[in-house]
């Protein structure tokens, strides 16, 4: 299988506002096995609560992934940033939710990590080529995204609560509408590009892939990944004897192909 045209799986990756109708539930679990090579991405609600279910969830689902397929096997996906371990497991979800949960285990573990974020100039280019988005709609929403996460942490947020509300729905990635919606949406979708490449890469080196991602980020690039799998699944069957044992398929109540 030619794996270096990435684009041909990236093109499968729905942006917000084509996912926004989709009904699931979190977390929302996507695991899928070829042959020894195992995918699972545990798509969350972002939580800094060390008493949320999940967070036990994830540890389990990790280390069960791991007693699998082995540490030098595995590499871990972080969102956002990868934060040093200082501190009890407690002290690194109160502080880094569920990225910092992953890094306490993954250190803890011995186990690789990586977390492969786009710049901002990395997002610009990318969505600045679609058709009919200009710079300064990109420079608006910018300004409006920050505008509204400052208002909502301040004392404002009560008394101009319907005035944020409206700012937000404005550049809201999730909703059409308006151009600032559209412009939203696509720096999504342009990050989850990154983050599914960066994945992708990783599969077609022969690692194990885990990672822990907000939920409609998972939900974005199952397609995508699922293509390359399945893809992956076939030639693997065409490379192996008759006499071959089937590939093993480690569920767990998940999201399989």
């Amino acid at each position: 299988m030619a794996r270096k045209n990435w684009e041909a799986f990236l093109s499968k990756i729905q942006s917000p506002q084509a996912c926004a109708s989709r009904k699931f539930s979190k977390p929302y679990i996507l695991s899928f096995e070829v042959d020894s090579q195992g995918l699972m991405l545990f798509g969350c609600e972002h939580s800094k609560n060390e008493k949320a279910p999940q967070f036990r969830e994830i540890e389990i689902l990790l280390k069960k992934f791991v007693q699998i397929h082995g540490r030098e096997h595995v590499m871990l996906f972080l969102e956002n940033l990868l934060p040093p371990v200082e501190g009890s497991k407690k002290q690194m979800i109160n502080r880094y939710g569920e990225t910092g949960l992953i890094a306490y285990l993954g250190r803890h573990l011995d186990i690789d990590m990586t977390c492969p974020e786009p710049s901002p100039r990395q997002i610009l280019s990318y969505v600045k080529k679609q058709k009919g988005i200009r710079k300064d709609d990109v420079e608006l929403w910018i300004r409006l995204n920050g505008l509204s996460s400052k208002l909502s942490r301040t004392e404002l947020a009560k008394e101009q609560g319907p005035l944020i509300e409206r700012i937000r729905r404005a550049q809201d990635p999730f909703l059409k509408g308006t151009t600032l919606n559209d412009v939203g949406s696509l720096i999504n979708l342009a990050r989850d590009r990154y983050l599914c490449e960066a994945m992708l890469k990783r599969l077609d080196e022969g690692k194990c892939v885990f990672g822990v991602y907000g939920a409609n980020h998972v939900i974005a690039m199952e397609d995508a990944l699922r293509m390359f799998l399945e893809k992956k699944r076939t030639s693997t069957k065409r490379q192996k004897s008759p006499g071959s044992r089937p590939s093993r398929r480690h569920t767990g109540g998940v999201v399989t192909p």
